[in-house]
């Protein structure tokens, strides 16, 4: 473990400092901000080991849906950079987009019937995610709208039965 550092000098050297290299110095940080960044680091290997699982297991999934065109995940051997991701990579991460020939005003509506996916962007934390394009229609893709899926660390099973009894209600007419 690394040891903390401080800079100590007379009030016009500190000043001296604050004035001309504060900016260069980095992220000041508090404390408590710096002993929860300490602690969460300390888990991250375990994490990213359970993103990295869970976001290809579903992203496999995903390939045998109904209206799922293709999905670019790059641990996937449909990708076409997949050699090249194995070889430059030792893990993937759980953010993965897909296609869908639904438009987008149906595929905004399958993303409002997953129960345990949040609509958001924030990349990194434990809760699943998924962005929906905001964009009108002809701003797509070739094949249709591209959703992107940021898959956390809740149960995988239930992740990918929310995603298919998502895409049920909003193709069967179910839409409670």
């Amino acid at each position: 473990m690394q040891s903390a550092r401080v800079a100590i000098g007379s009030k016009e050297l500190i000043g001296r400092i604050n004035e001309s290299e504060y900016l260069l110095l980095g992220g000041v940080m508090t404390p408590h901000t710096a002993s929860l960044t300490m602690r969460g680091l300390r888990t991250l290997p375990l994490r990213m080991e359970r993103f990295e699982k869970n976001g290809l297991q579903v992203a496999e999934a995903m390939e045998q849906l109904p209206h799922v065109l293709k999905v670019h995940h790059p641990g996937l051997p449909s990708h076409p950079q997949y050699e090249l991701g194995k070889e430059q990579m030792s893990g993937y991460s759980s953010l993965f987009a897909f296609e869908t020939d639904l438009p987008v005003d149906v595929i905004k509506k399958w993303a409002d019937h997953l129960e345990y996916f949040r609509i958001g962007v924030s990349w990194g934390g434990y809760e699943s995610l998924v962005t929906v394009p905001a964009l009108p229609e002809g701003y797509e893709s070739v094949s249709g709208p591209v959703v992107r899926l940021y898959v956390g660390l809740e149960d995988l099973e239930l992740l990918i039965e929310d995603i298919k009894q998502a895409f049920e209600k909003v193709t069967c007419g179910d839409e409670h």
